[in-house]
């Protein structure tokens, strides 16, 4: 299912890694993983530290940090591959 928008050092703490390994060839009709550009550079303390990951709606924190931040949104979708994915800490 659809998860909210969050940064994995929510709840796994800081200097971990995670790696994203596609399955299967991706398109964006398949809703494949997707990054807000420029969002590594926000500051969200006590506004994206602990995500509902299944909220109902998946991009309240997201919407919620960018204003913070005075920044917009812009969605960059992970379109690759079998085998291909992503590196992110």
């Amino acid at each position: 299912g659809t998860l909210a928008f969050h940064r994995d050092t929510s709840y796994m703490g800081m200097g971990v890694f995670t790696f994203w390994l596609a399955l299967d060839d991706l398109t964006s009709e398949m809703g494949p993983l997707e990054y807000a550009r420029g969002s590594h550079c926000w500051t969200t303390k006590g506004v994206a530290d602990i995500p509902n990951l299944y909220a109902k709606d998946p991009q309240y924190v997201l919407r919620a940090a960018a204003k913070s931040c005075r920044s917009k949104v812009d969605l960059v979708p992970v379109i690759v591959q079998r085998g291909g994915g992503s590196i992110h800490n």
